[in-house]
Order: C-alpha cells, then structure tokens, then sequence
C-alpha cells in the first residue's frame, strides 16, 4: 500500500492508527479506519505540539533574558530544538 501510495509505510501506518475508531457490531469490538477521525486526530496533535513548544519557548526566553546569566548560552540550543 505504502508504495503504490508513492509514501512511507510509517506515515500509513501512523495514519491507520489516527483514523481507526471502535465499533461495536454484532457484540463485538471491531476497529474500523473513517479519514474524517484521523484528519481530526492530526489536528488534536498538532495543536497539542504548538502550544508545548511555545511554552518551552517561553521558558528559554525568560531563562536567557537575565544578563550575564548561567543560561546565556539556552538560547543556541532552542534554535536548534525548534526549527
């Protein structure tokens, strides 16, 4: 599926795990994959990232903003966490 869909399989395979909801059929629990659950999905985790990383950012901000300060250097080591 991967190669005929031209991406990596663990991009398919983080997708199927996003987009797959339980259902109850029949008495019993079976996962079935809806786009519309995985795309939403994507989205829930990519806002969830963006506010961690502007949390950290406020950190290292507050942390390096003391002249002089121990942390002076953090500063270097955020444009290369956050790029």
């Amino acid at each position: 599926m991967a190669r005929h869909l031209n991406r990596s399989r663990t991009t398919i395979y983080n997708e199927l795990k996003r987009g797959s909801v339980e259902q109850i059929k029949n008495g019993r629990k079976i996962m079935v994959y809806y786009p519309d659950a995985g795309q939403a999905q994507y989205k829930r985790n990519n806002v969830d990232f963006m506010e961690s990383k502007t949390k950290v950012s406020k950190v290292f901000k507050t942390m390096t903003s003391d002249n002089g300060s121990e942390f002076s250097g953090l500063s270097d080591i955020e444009s290369l966490v956050f790029i």
